[in-house]
């Protein structure tokens, strides 16, 4: 039997609740990203927590920060402006 992580629980949630939000399905997302299917449903019901870079690429797919995904901040991904 797996265990489940709290802080993974977490990102799944997140993961999921976003993915609905804009009406992605598991298997685009995962085409999307670069991974199985499985890996990503593992990943919403937190028995696993993306690598770092696949936090990454999820707030790009998503359209919301790391931040987010990770529980520090809520969806808004500003712009960020370069300084000369």
């Amino acid at each position: 039997m797996r265990i489940k992580d709290e802080f993974a629980i977490e990102i799944g949630n997140r993961v999921r609740q976003r993915r609905e939000a804009l009406g992605i399905d598991q298997m685009t997302l995962a085409m999307r990203l670069g991974i199985r299917q499985s890996i990503l449903s593992n990943i919403e019901r937190g028995y696993n927590a993306p690598c770092a870079s696949n936090i990454v690429l999820l707030a790009n797919e998503l359209e919301c920060t790391t931040d987010y995904i990770l529980g520090f901040n809520p969806i808004k991904k500003e712009k960020h402006v370069r300084l000369s």
